[in-house]
């Protein structure tokens, strides 16, 4: 399915470029382009409640490779890395050392915002939960969008054909 289906690629208006052009002159604390901070927020949100899934797709080596959040130290974390640390390292499967990019964004805010001064916890200064709410939407909009018509989605089960029913 990944090379068959294009990819709901919802991301921050004006892309990679923008946020490392933003980030080098240390105008605006944005550093991921899965994720928000609305205006008087104390902590991140998925991208989605803010810029709605439109009807951008992409390749899913794209999708899934290309770098979405960008730290203060030069680390470059894409979807897979989000996925692939949650699930590896913290509390996945099995929780390991976590990894020194990772531990960077989620555990010691080098994406640059710190709400835990702001009367926040700690865990509000990681964009990684919200982000990885974004890549869960994106799979959602992506897997609807490719059977819509195809099976009932609310159901699981396939849409009837013309003058048939779904039982015969």
């Amino acid at each position: 399915m990944t090379s068959l289906l294009p990819w709901a690629d919802g991301t921050v208006p004006g892309g990679a470029r923008t946020v490392r052009m933003v980030r080098e002159r240390g105008v605006a604390p944005v550093g991921s382009l899965l994720t928000v901070i609305p205006h008087g927020a104390t902590t991140w949100e998925p991208a989605f409640t803010q810029v709605p899934l439109g009807p951008h797709r992409v390749a899913f080596g794209y999708w899934w490779g290309i770098p979405r959040i960008f730290d203060s130290h030069g680390t470059e974390a894409s979807r897979s890395n989000v996925v692939l640390w949650l699930a590896h390292h913290d509390g996945g499967a099995h929780v390991d050392d976590l990894p020194h990019d990772y531990r960077a964004i989620a555990r010691e805010s080098s994406v640059g915002d710190f709400f835990s001064r702001m009367g926040g916890s700690t865990l509000d200064d990681s964009p990684v939960p919200a982000a990885m709410r974004q890549i869960a939407e994106e799979v959602r909009v992506t897997v609807r969008s490719a059977f819509d018509g195809v099976v009932d989605l609310t159901m699981g089960a396939p849409v009837a054909s013309r003058g048939q029913t779904a039982a015969g």
